[in-house]
């Protein structure tokens, strides 16, 4: 992004750095590093914690949340810090209505989640969503769900009445949704359509 000449200086400082000078380059997909930039680094990987040291680390951070822990550090891809982001009212809410969701739909009306949903903000519930239709695509596949260990026999369950040709689409839409999630024009009408949505993903049991 930068132009040839900024480019070029860049370059410089990091083969030449000025006195005791460190430069720290954080990069998410190094990949996508220039292989100029990339030859002048030391490159460090830095992995996520075991489950373990991470778990007790939560539990001492919020000890009042233990029954929860383990799911939330699931759901955060063994994250911690974001795992902790889960004791925040919102996003322990959003939590506690896709579960709903999960254990009513398609048997049960959809309004009741509706109502939870439409409560919450959708940049909150809509990510946790996507997770779990992504777990209900490997239980479709015969694999063991990452984010939601704990409902496993109820992905299954979900699994032999869906496939993955309409998860895929369902996956799709909630995708390009992105753009609307901080403001939906009218967040029940949102919520309605994602749970008609995923509620067609069934055929009748």
């Amino acid at each position: 992004m930068l132009s040839a000449h900024s480019f070029n200086a860049l370059l410089k400082t990091l083969e030449e750095p000025p006195g005791d000078v460190l430069f720290l380059l954080v990069c998410g997909h190094l990949g996508t590093l220039p292989a100029t930039v990339r030859s002048r680094c030391v490159p460090h990987g830095v992995h996520r914690p075991d489950a373990d040291p991470a778990l007790a680390w939560l539990r001492t951070a919020i000890p009042e949340q233990g029954a929860h822990l383990a799911d939330w550090l699931a759901l955060s891809d063994g994250a911690p810090l974001k795992a902790l982001s889960f004791a925040e009212p919102v996003t322990a809410t959003a939590h506690r209505v896709i579960l709903q969701a999960a254990e009513q739909i398609p048997e049960n009306a959809i309004w009741r989640t509706v109502d939870g949903l439409a409560s919450s903000p959708a940049s909150a519930w809509v990510p946790m969503l996507q997770a779990w239709v992504s777990d209900l695509g490997r239980a479709c596949a015969g694999a063991d769900p990452v984010r939601f260990p704990g409902q496993a026999r109820r992905l299954t369950t979900l699994a032999r009445r869906t496939d993955r040709g309409r998860l895929g689409e369902f996956a799709g839409w909630l995708l390009r949704q992105t753009p609307i999630l901080e403001h939906p024009l009218n967040p029940r009408l949102f919520a309605e359509e994602t749970c008609l949505r995923y509620e067609a993903l069934f055929v009748p049991g």
